[in-house]
């Protein structure tokens, strides 16, 4: 980055690690501002006989500004993602604009996060697409491209949350409770993966349960559990379960706040309110992954 005092550098990370994506996002973007991003004009300063052509042009030297910025492909898709905004800036280094994604000028981001949250998924997206096709020899199909970023930028960004007014803290009485069933999904790339755990009252673990498939978004494989869950305590007729989850926003939506939920997860959501709210033995409360469940005794 360009020489600056530590109290701007200090600034500088903050903005890097603070904003929404995934751990790995964030690692990647640093890699960019510590020069660690292996394009091909670094690789070469330490191997002569790396070709510095850019791999999705092919016509300019491969500079982190040129792949993510200035790459007529690259072009492309900033402008089929209609964010060409944030590159129509004459600017000469990378991290100014990053710089650039957080001025205020640039108005209020349409999605859930901020500019520069947007802007480095996309980034991120590229460098994906740029390695697919170096080391998989990929054909660059942009439209297609531009659909999967767009995917992508749903998929791979953390959603802020805002403060509800349901409170997280809710305790059920033990004498309501005759099996717990704790409920997780797990996703990447559009496949989920969910698994549920039966338990009796006092803790014994009774069977588990697990399924597979594909799923839009990380929410969605939260409910595709819960609703396994619920189809079974039917199936075998349970009274008093109360599903455990560590998904907020599953929790939230069945108890009546639907305010950070992605659209792509409503109607599953909603079957799901459905199914429970169907039951007056059924229960759902949320815990932290690292807490302990409490029952009122």
């Amino acid at each position: 980055m360009n020489d600056s005092c530590s109290s701007v550098d200090s600034a500088f990370r903050r903005k890097v690690w603070g904003i929404d994506c995934l751990p790995k996002i964030k690692f990647f973007l640093w890699k960019i501002f510590t020069h660690m991003l292996p394009v091909n004009s670094l690789l070469h300063i330490y191997n002569p006989n790396v070709d510095v052509t850019c791999p999705l042009c092919h016509s300019h030297e491969e500079t982190v500004m040129h792949l993510f910025i200035n790459c007529h492909v690259v072009s492309h898709i900033w402008f089929g993602l209609s964010l060409q905004h944030l590159t129509l800036i004459d600017l000469e280094w990378i991290d100014d604009i990053f710089l650039y994604w957080h001025d205020s000028a640039l108005g209020i981001s349409p999605f859930k996060v901020s500019w520069p949250s947007v802007g480095v998924v996309v980034m991120w997206c590229v460098w994906k697409l740029r390695c697919d096709v170096l080391f998989r020899n990929v054909s660059i199909d942009l439209e297609r491209v531009i659909m999967d970023i767009k995917r992508m930028i749903s998929s791979y960004i953390t959603p802020q949350l805002r403060s509800s007014g349901i409170s997280r803290d809710v305790k059920i009485p033990i004498s309501e409770v005759d099996h717990f069933m704790f409920v997780d999904g797990s996703y990447k790339d559009f496949k989920m993966g969910v698994g549920v755990i039966w338990c009796d009252v006092a803790g014994n673990v009774r069977s588990s349960r697990s399924d597979f498939g594909l799923i839009p978004d990380v929410v969605g494989a939260e409910v595709s559990a819960l609703i396994l869950a619920i189809s079974w305590a039917e199936e075998m007729n349970l009274p008093k379960v109360v599903f455990v989850s560590d998904c907020l926003q599953l929790v939230n939506f069945v108890n009546g706040d639907s305010s950070n939920v992605e659209w792509r997860s409503v109607d599953l959501l909603e079957h799901c309110q459905s199914l429970l709210s169907s039951s007056l033995s059924f229960k759902i409360m949320y815990i932290k992954q690292e807490g302990q469940l409490e029952c009122c005794l």
